[in-house]
């Protein structure tokens, strides 16, 4: 191998140019990772979504009355107000697809609490002609409490 072959083609200022990150591009890419986490964080407070409790309710039947006892998280009564709306799922029940049945939240609810849990129980009458349900037994379902409109900014506000 001849020493011709062996020739250096950069010198040391060449080689410490290209080792280096243009200060442009670093600039650049802070500003646009800024703009991102800014977009994000509006995005958090306009940007609104339906919030919905899930729980369970007990349903029984009398000669005239359904009765729903809706069980609610006591950490979740702050957002509920009387008149919202509950859907009941009856999905747990064999033979029943897609069956709900829809009412609204009365003002009575009582506190109730447990070794292992608290809750408030709201209790909801409704005319047996209404629902057009024979119930032979009392009847678990899940429900869903339509809260309202909310935000992720007001979710980390309130916790």
């Amino acid at each position: 191998m001849k020493e011709s072959d062996n020739i250096e083609l950069r010198s040391e200022k060449v080689r410490n140019i290209i080792g280096k990150i243009p200060p442009v591009i670093i600039r650049s890419g802070i500003s646009v990772i800024f703009f991102i986490v800014i977009g994000l964080l509006a995005g958090t407070y306009f940007f609104k979504y339906d919030y919905i409790i899930e729980t369970t309710a007990v349903i029984s039947q009398n000669d005239s009355l359904t009765t729903i006892k809706l069980k609610i998280p006591a950490n979740e009564i702050k957002r509920i107000k009387p008149h919202q709306e509950v859907i009941l799922i009856f999905e747990n029940i064999p033979n029943i697809y897609n069956f709900q049945l829809t009412t609204k939240i009365p003002n009575n609810q009582e506190l109730t609490i447990t070794k292992s849990e608290a809750y408030y129980i709201s209790e909801i009458t409704i005319p047996k002609q209404k629902t057009n349900i024979k119930l032979l037994t009392e009847v678990d379902v899940k429900a869903k409490i339509i809260t309202g409109k909310t935000n992720i900014y007001e979710q980390f506000v309130n916790k």
